[in-house]
């Protein structure tokens, strides 16, 4: 059975909508979609909790979307399992999208952040070496998720081995009860 079957703490879904206009990249062309974005996790959206990361990308202005902006990205987001670049830095946040037809584009993996705070969802162009990560600057631009602190994480830890533990201590009793019990069967058994 599936060890979160044991334990306390819920899963958890937050989805965001939003409507993408960016020209950002001088090379490449303007792009506008439509974006939902689903975060699921276990107890929080923390820092250091995995969280799983899908995107649905519609109604895309571009036919050839696909050949400009094939990945999206989060600020301050990071492949989970943690993955390194050759200089040694953390990788950021890699989902790769696919055609999933009629003009829809899916992508989905485990992002960790290690900071609290603020994060924004981004399309990276096809160029990795012209990539640098724009951060919003416009009071208009309202953040896809906020990250909430450390300690969110870690009381989900505690919760989830406080829970693992009760489990063990009630499975031993009823082991060590089972004697017990049998006699006392066995005894009401002989009087009858």
């Amino acid at each position: 059975m599936p060890e979160n079957w044991f334990v306390g703490a819920p899963t958890i879904t937050y989805v965001a909508t939003f409507t993408t206009d960016d020209k950002m990249y001088a090379d490449f062309p303007a792009v506008h979609f439509e974006s939902t974005t689903t975060f699921t996790a276990i107890g929080s959206f923390s820092v250091n909790n995995p969280i799983h990361v899908k995107v649905v990308i519609t109604n895309v202005n571009l036919t050839n979307f696909l050949a400009n902006y094939n990945v999206v990205s989060f600020l301050k987001g990071y492949s989970y399992p943690i993955k390194f670049n050759p200089d040694g830095t953390i990788l950021n946040a890699i989902i790769t999208l696919r055609d999933v037809g009629n003009g829809t584009f899916l992508g989905e993996n485990d992002v960790v952040w290690l900071v609290e705070g603020p994060t924004y969802m981004i399309e990276i162009p096809n160029s990795p070496e012209t990539f640098t990560f724009y951060v919003p600057t416009s009071m208009n631009e309202n953040p896809i998720i906020t990250i909430s602190g450390v300690s969110d994480t870690l009381s989900t830890h505690f919760s989830q081995a406080t829970a693992k533990i009760a489990w063990q201590i009630g499975s031993f009793s009823i082991v060590i009860l089972e004697p017990i019990f049998e006699a006392i069967l066995l005894k009401d058994d002989k009087k009858q």
